[in-house]
């Protein structure tokens, strides 16, 4: 039986200074988010992490993730996840201009997830990330609602994804 324990963090900082040399007004401050997750099943909990690096996608190609049949090695061996809840969703399309990376809008069984329905679209640019966090309930996946889709537009990309939630209840402890 293994445990998993997780720190989200996210941070904007800054320094910008206006005015007069002799007088400069300065404003230096940050945005941080920081979430630890402990083991387990219960809010503000994770069981689960499913990532995928350095993925990469020609233009015009996409990927369809299933969220309740996610295979990836560790520890020497072969695991597969599956998820009953997603609590933190980060993307980082690492790629150059002109390639776009868009989340969302599976054909069939679209997940959800942080978009206000499953047949919407986040646009990722080049050098940029998309970040997602519900740690207290998650967000479901059921069969209904469970695929994953990422596509490239416009040029060939490359990203970095990672799920970190809840398996289901039986699952959880192998």
């Amino acid at each position: 039986m293994g445990a998993l324990y997780s720190n989200l963090l996210a941070q904007v900082g800054w320094s910008w200074q206006t005015g007069a040399d002799a007088a400069p007004v300065v404003d230096n401050n940050r945005l941080m988010y920081r979430r630890d997750l402990d083991h387990g099943q219960e809010a503000f909990q994770a069981d689960a992490v499913w990532h995928a690096e350095r993925q990469e996608l020609a233009e015009g190609q996409g990927r369809t993730y299933n969220l309740q049949e996610l295979a990836f090695e560790v520890f020497g061996g072969e695991v597969i996840i599956c998820f009953q809840r997603v609590r933190a969703l980060a993307i980082v399309h690492r790629g150059q201009k002109p390639g776009v990376l868009q989340v969302g809008g599976a054909a069939t069984d679209g997940w959800q997830g942080p978009l206000a329905d499953a047949a919407d679209k986040i646009l990722i640019p080049a050098q940029g990330a998309f970040w997602a966090v519900h740690p207290e309930e998650g967000w479901p996946v059921s069969a209904s609602s469970r695929q994953l889709r990422l596509e490239a537009l416009g040029g060939d990309l490359v990203y970095d994804i990672v799920l970190l939630g809840n398996r289901p209840e039986s699952s959880s402890s192998s």
